[in-house]
């Protein structure tokens, strides 16, 4: 409910089309997506969970086969006329995996998200460190995708590059954001 609450109080796509309710259920799917893959992180700090945090390298990521059945059962839980709408509202975006599908290997960076109770205290920041050294270890490119123009602002003052953007149909705006980008 943590990772529904967080995101459901930001602009971006999801509050348009899901309650609070059905974003749970969501999230709850993209959580065991990520727990099933071996990319499902929580941050602690004191002994608390201020942060989760879902990444994994491309040749690590979900299989096919685990995205299918993670998505049936998503699909599953949520009102078909919402799910339409909201696939309908990005079909022409190409997302990162697409964009990037010639890469052999980069950091992707699937899910980020600090509750509420412990947003503005630099847990954002200090979560991303992983990812982001990660890759800088490795000589490889850090990747994610927002669709939270304030989240875009926090990634660049990370030190990521916005290498693709655009204003989908329903006004919300995606980016496509990379960090130690390589020719």
């Amino acid at each position: 409910m943590q990772i529904a609450e967080a995101f459901i109080n930001e602009p971006g796509s999801y509050p348009g089309y899901f309650t609070l309710k059905e974003l749970s259920r969501y999230f709850t799917g993209v959580v065991e997506l990520g727990v099933k893959s071996k990319g499902f992180y929580i941050y602690r700090e004191n002994g608390e969970d201020c942060g989760f945090l879902i990444y994994w390298k491309k040749s690590k990521a979900a299989s096919w086969l685990l995205k299918f059945y993670i998505s049936w059962k998503i699909l599953y839980q949520l009102p078909p006329e919402k799910l339409t709408s909201f696939t309908n509202a990005s079909k022409d975006w190409e997302d990162y995996e697409e964009t990037y599908k010639h890469v052999r290997e980069y950091v992707d960076v699937f899910l980020v998200c600090v509750p509420l109770s412990h947003q503005h205290t630099g847990v954002f920041r200090r979560m991303l460190q992983y990812p982001l050294k990660e890759a800088e270890n490795e000589h490889l490119m850090c990747i994610l995708e927002t669709d939270s123009a304030v989240k875009m602002q926090k990634y660049r003052s990370l030190g990521m590059k916005t290498v693709k953007s655009a204003v989908l149909p329903n006004g919300v705006r995606k980016f496509i954001m990379v960090y130690n980008e390589q020719n």
